[in-house]
């Protein structure tokens, strides 16, 4: 324990320097990050694979960069059915590279596809999604890792 005023104040200055890099962990880290799950594909094409939805859960817009699959011989991702949709997937591209705008608290969906092969693994498949704030394009965000498993990914496609 400090025994003068200067070692008191001393460690208030401390525990605010503490508390401020704390905040600016938070708000260089984890302030903004999109959320990342899985959803029944509604499409006509349900059969095909479930959905992987990016929802921006921030008050600016945000963009992804690229998504790529750990294992892309059991799990593929491509865009929407209707804009990059099947042909991507069923052509096993396994990474989809553009840059895709998300409007603040919206969302975008990316199909993934479990190739026949994969149907019954247990096996865990880890999805890259690599993202940016498009207010501060300069600054790097780390980018989000999803697991999931072919299995898991049928789930989605069975009827209900």
């Amino acid at each position: 324990m400090p025994e003068t005023v200067w070692g008191w104040l001393l460690e208030v200055f401390k525990l605010v320097g503490a508390l401020g890099g704390l905040f600016a962990l938070w708000d260089r880290f984890g302030k903004g990050r999109p959320a990342v799950y899985l959803v029944p594909n509604d499409d006509a094409h349900r059969s095909r694979g479930a959905m992987l939805r990016v929802d921006n859960l921030s008050d600016e817009p945000i963009a992804v960069r690229a998504i790529t699959s750990r294992w892309p011989q059991m799990i593929k991702v491509a865009e929407t059915v209707k804009e990059l949709g099947f042909v991507g997937a069923m052509s096993w591209h396994h990474e989809l590279v553009s840059l895709l705008p998300i409007p603040a608290k919206e969302h975008r969906t990316f199909l993934l596809v479990s190739q026949p092969e994969a149907h019954g693994s247990d096996m865990p498949v880890r999805i890259r999604i690599s993202w940016r704030k498009l207010s501060a394009p300069t600054r790097r965000q780390f980018p989000i890792w999803f697991v999931t498993t072919p299995n898991q990914v049928m789930e989605f496609c069975e009827p209900r």
